[in-house]
């Protein structure tokens, strides 16, 4: 088991700092201790599903429960690139999975119609059972985790009422979407917020693009000492 290559804590602990700095709030921000091997089991028997590797490797290394949100309104630091407004939240928890799974539950009915819900045709059950929710978004959307079963699985945005966000891959991996998301301050996680961050060639989160360069700079300097 190869560690994560991201500090979710210290990356968050730190960019509450920045936000703070930058004129924003910051209304939670709750990092709590790394789970236990037995609990972890417990949540997957519970859930009757494996955890992919990523995750069960934030639980056990870094974190069992992580929540922050916080927002940068007009009148606060932000590049003008970012618009007028951004936020952010990330809340992942081990002990919350058993009631994520049985949210995730309602999600089959869409994929058993998914004309009805105007998504493409290929979105079908098989799709559905291939998937694990890794974050509920505030709209009712979600971001899951593509065949978390497999050594690499993909991260993709589901839109729960189709459009040009109804499944879009973020992230090649779970490891390269926390580098990349958390690094960031976990923008969104709605997709008109992730969407500054995109690269337009690839549609997945980069550090490399401008919006990303920019609001990365304004993190670290707004930290920086003196």
């Amino acid at each position: 088991m190869t560690l994560l290559p991201i500090d979710v804590p210290s990356t968050l602990a730190r960019i509450e700092g920045a936000v703070l700095a930058l004129g924003g709030d910051v209304a939670v921000c709750e990092l709590g201790p790394p789970a236990t091997e037995a609990q972890v089991h417990a949540v997957e028997r519970q859930i009757a599903r494996t955890l992919p590797d990523g995750l069960r490797r934030l639980f056990l290394e870094q974190s069992g429960s992580v929540r922050m949100f916080w927002t940068l309104e007009p009148g606060g630091l932000l590049p003008e690139v970012l618009g007028e407004s951004l936020g952010g939240a990330i809340d992942v928890s081990l002990t919350e999975l058993p009631v994520s799974m049985l949210n995730w539950s309602g999600w089959r009915a869409a994929f058993e119609d998914p004309a009805a819900h105007d998504w493409p045709t290929e979105l079908t059950v098989d799709v559905y059972e291939h998937l694990f929710p890794l974050l509920a978004v505030g709209n009712g959307d979600q971001i899951v985790v593509v065949e978390p079963e497999d050594p690499v699985n993909e991260i993709a945005y589901l839109n729960h009422e189709g459009g040009d966000f109804d499944f879009v891959v973020l992230a090649d991996s779970l490891e390269a979407f926390l580098e990349t998301w958390v690094a960031l301050g976990c923008p969104g996680p709605e997709w008109w917020e992730l969407a500054k961050f995109l690269d337009p060639k690839t549609s997945k989160l980069s550090l490399k693009t401008r919006p990303s360069k920019v609001w990365l700079k304004a993190l670290s300097s707004a930290t920086r000492p003196g």
